[in-house]
């Protein structure tokens, strides 16, 4: 950084200034930041996968299709749990309606 800002003779690198110094030294520390974060990835992802993490992902896939399967599951169970709770509320409709014709001897109307 030094050599950069005030530049060395026997070396001939020329001054460059604390501005453009800053600037590169910002640079540098972005992409060192961006590049660390892809480095780490790549080596825990693809590069190394150790037998703890193979037992890991064998886990997490196995719970993943089990949650899957349950959640398809409860999905029936619900249509399942609609379908039933219109066709009762259908049936009490159909009885409320049979009563008003038929009529049971009273001027009030029970909708419970």
């Amino acid at each position: 950084m030094f050599v950069s800002i005030y530049g060395v003779r026997g070396l001939k690198a020329t001054a460059i200034g604390w501005g453009w110094g800053v600037i590169v030294l910002l640079i540098s520390a972005c992409m060192f930041m961006l590049l660390d974060v892809v480095k780490v990835a790549i080596i825990r992802i693809k590069l190394y996968p150790t037998k703890s993490r193979k037992a890991d992902l064998k886990v997490r896939l196995a719970k993943k299709a089990i949650k899957n399967r349950v959640n398809e599951n409860i999905e029936k169970a619900r249509k399942v749990l609609y379908m039933t709770l219109g066709l009762v509320a259908w049936r009490k409709a159909a009885a409320s309606r049979q009563k008003l014709l038929t009529g049971n001897g009273s001027s009030t109307v029970d909708f419970n």
